[in-house]
């Protein structure tokens, strides 16, 4: 991806002014850089234009969430907290975009979950479901696991800003395997709580 179409991407998103758009831009990928691993934001500097590859220059391997993410870019773009939270937003879909998709998902990997919007409203989906039933998340970023006390077990998981939900159990039979078999899906839903509720139902009615 050239410059002009990551800039102009991210402008299309938020409502910063023209100039203040590459300062934003800046600011999001170097705190980011601080939250990365050197050999992490080496990978993403590889596949991004030049101009935007000193931002991650650093790789700091620091821990911390997302609203101290959107302050320290507030302070170094200076700009007032609800624009940077736009363009935190708008910086990691363009970015969704311009590297491997592999390469997004080992960066996102080492952030705690709720940095890409997606995985937030996964996230938040999941954690705030009505009843006894608990999501867990996995250690797959983005994917959040639903067990039973008969072994069965359902997932939904953010796939390039949609939600994939899947519901694995025992096969039946007079000689039943070990193994989970798939029993439903995949299907796929723009709202996360409509993946999480077709989840449930399925892994419900076995």
């Amino acid at each position: 991806m050239e410059l002009d179409e990551f800039l102009d991407g991210v402008a299309r998103r938020t409502a910063l002014p023209k100039e203040g758009v590459g300062a934003a831009v800046d600011a999001v990928l170097s705190v980011l850089a601080e939250h990365l691993t050197p050999d992490t934001a080496r990978h993403l500097r590889a596949q991004l234009p030049e101009r935007l590859q000193e931002p991650l220059l650093s790789g700091g391997g620091q821990s911390f969430g997302r609203e101290e993410l959107v302050a320290r870019v507030a302070e170094r773009a200076g700009v007032d907290p609800v624009s940077a939270r736009a363009a935190v937003d708008a910086v990691f879909d363009v970015l969704r975009e311009a590297v491997d998709p592999g390469a997004y998902a080992h960066a996102l990997a080492q952030l705690p979950p709720g940095y890409d919007r997606h995985d937030a409203r996964l996230a938040h989906a999941a954690q705030h479901r009505a009843g006894a039933r608990r999501w867990q998340p996995t250690a797959v970023t983005g994917e959040w696991r639903l067990s039973t006390d008969e072994g069965a077990r359902a997932e939904v998981r953010e796939v390039a800003g949609a939600y994939e939900a899947r519901v694995w159990r025992r096969p039946t039979g007079p000689s039943p395997g070990p193994a989970l078999e798939l029993d439903h899906g995949p299907q796929v839903f723009a709202d996360p709580e409509a993946a999480l509720a077709y989840a449930e139902a399925n892994l419900g009615a076995g």
